[in-house]
């Protein structure tokens, strides 16, 4: 009898790397012979395009600059929901524009119809990104008598406040099983009392080059170029990449989320749809980035980078560490030469070789438990 597993994640979050996670998360579970079903939740943010203008302004008091830039935003966001909408039912068989759940009023109502119950990936317990702990992401509202696991989930921090410990705790001693992104979530498990769980990678790294080659289009820019994929804005970061193209010789394309990001340098890619995202990034001479997704892309096609560590960029350092290669991490500027020297890929490609078997080996474990939860109620009941 093939187990369904319902997962809950980001998907409803409008980035490139959110939806391509939640693809990979699919095929990897589908892979170890689940039927995977996904909980269509959105953050309070995510429910309209409305809301997430409201969320962007957040941190302005000025009425006028507020209703400014959301009529500047306005059309990206438009873009976005279609665009993601799209890709997630093309490949994943997720309608975002279904009935979703977001409070834990909306979980009530939730079917509870599946095997096992999944979270992750994605900063999934980021309660500063959040904006609180997200108890419908501790899988708060599955019985106790159901098997519970994380796959691959992340803190986004190195440590957690002393006032979200005891909390936190308490859900995720319900679990079953797991695993988190980063070495510093093992960390912060151990702090809570949590000892038996994993460090695995990002769900889009464990699958390969040849898996995400089928969703990849053919070359879009035939010049030799330098991409920025940039989430945060930084005037030094632009001034550098400018030179580091000129160094190169090379034409420098911007990846640009939003129509507002085309008066920045570099030549506009406007808004690419998912699978140019992929295309951008593995035909690229060279990619300067500050995203994990970007980061972590470059590494799975061998596409030479440099990656600027944000302040939620703790995964970015874990994972360059992993394949050997904290030396593409910019820590100012001053230095233009830091490209220079061409990336050995065959080691990182072991690398990650190796963290895929160690993936496997902890999906095999969590079946596992999941399995004997589930023979145990059947035994009970």
């Amino acid at each position: 009898m093939v187990r369904k597993i319902a997962v809950i994640t980001f998907h409803g979050v409008s980035n490139h790397g959110s939806v391509l996670q939640t693809l990979a998360t699919k095929k990897k579970l589908e892979s170890m012979g689940l039927d995977v079903e996904f909980i269509n939740f959105k953050k309070q943010e995510c429910t309209g395009i409305f809301p997430l203008i409201k969320f962007w302004n957040q941190d302005s008091h000025n009425p006028i600059k507020k209703f400014i830039r959301g009529v500047i935003l306005f059309p990206s966001f438009v873009k976005w929901k279609y665009m993601f909408a799209k890709f997630l039912k093309k490949y994943v068989d997720i309608d975002i524009n279904q009935k979703s759940y977001t409070t834990e009023e909306d979980f009530k109502l939730l079917p509870i119809d599946a095997d096992i119950y999944c979270v992750g990936s994605d900063q999934v317990w980021n309660s500063v990104w959040n904006g609180a702990i997200l108890k419908p992401l501790f899988l708060s509202f599955v019985p106790n008598n159901l098997p519970k696991v994380a796959y691959s989930s992340s803190f986004g921090r190195t440590e957690l406040s002393d006032h979200e410990k005891s909390e936190t705790a308490q859900m995720l001693k319900r679990f079953d099983a797991i695993s988190v992104r980063e070495e510093s979530g093992l960390k912060i498990l151990e702090d809570l009392g949590i000892q038996d769980a994993v460090n695995i990678l990002d769900p889009t790294l464990l699958m390969d080059q040849k898996f995400w080659i089928q969703y990849t289009p053919e070359r879009k820019i035939k010049e030799d170029y330098v991409l920025i994929y940039q989430l945060y804005s930084n005037r030094d970061f632009d001034n550098y990449a400018v030179e580091i193209a000129k160094r190169r010789n090379c034409k420098l394309v911007r990846f640009c989320t939003r129509y507002d990001q085309l008066l920045k340098k570099g030549h506009g890619y406007l808004a690419p749809c998912v699978e140019d995202f992929l295309s951008l990034i593995k035909y690229a001479n060279l990619l300067i980035t500050d995203s994990f997704h970007g980061t972590a892309f470059a590494c799975n096609f061998n596409t030479e980078f440099l990656s600027y560590i944000p302040k939620f960029g703790g995964r970015i350092y874990n994972l360059l560490n992993i394949v050997s290669l904290s030396e593409r991490a910019i820590t100012d500027f001053k230095n233009l030469y830091a490209a220079d020297k061409s990336i050995d890929f065959q080691p990182v490609n072991i690398a990650l070789d190796k963290e895929r078997e160690k993936a496997d080996e902890y999906l095999l474990y969590m079946l596992m438990q999941c399995d004997k939860k589930l023979k145990k109620e059947r035994t009970d009941g």
